[in-house]
């Protein structure tokens, strides 16, 4: 009898102290908060621009959903980057869970005469190297307008 009371106290002890100083069950995070670090972008058909997203809490491990209102007027990666495809407006959405942000987008035409970057900002380190592309659009010349 005292070898069976000498090995259920042990035992009782560790099952009761376990759960306490043992693994502790991690609460996953959920997201609370997306934000764009723009809310409305004005743009030149034809032109990238990239959006960047914060999602808090910070280090919360979550995909973004990235989507535009009408693909026809501007795309987006998911990575947000958007293209300026046609004239007109839309809306794009960053999307994680239930919570969204959104930046208004705004293509205009191509100037009749105009040089167009294919990016309207970049950010680069000394010493590194970015190629930009330049299209040259110039006004349709038509024979009437040329003076002999």
């Amino acid at each position: 009898m005292n070898v069976a009371k000498i090995l259920i106290l042990p035992a009782l002890f560790i099952s009761l102290i376990l759960p306490v100083t043992g693994c502790q069950e991690e609460i996953p995070q959920t997201v609370t908060s997306v934000m764009l670090d723009e809310t409305s972008v004005t743009m030149i058909k034809g032109s990238t621009h990239r959006l960047s997203a914060v999602v808090l809490p910070e280090g919360i491990e979550t995909s973004l959903e990235w989507t535009s209102t009408d693909t026809l007027v501007a795309t987006v990666s998911q990575d947000g980057d958007v293209l300026a495809v046609e004239e007109g407006q839309c809306r794009i959405w960053a999307r994680s869970g239930a919570f969204m942000a959104v930046c208004d987008v705004e293509v205009l035409k191509v100037p009749d005469e105009s040089i167009v970057l294919n990016e309207t900002s970049i950010e680069i380190m000394p010493g590194e190297q970015f190629q930009l592309t330049a299209t040259i659009n110039m006004q349709e010349v038509r024979s009437e307008d040329i003076l002999e």
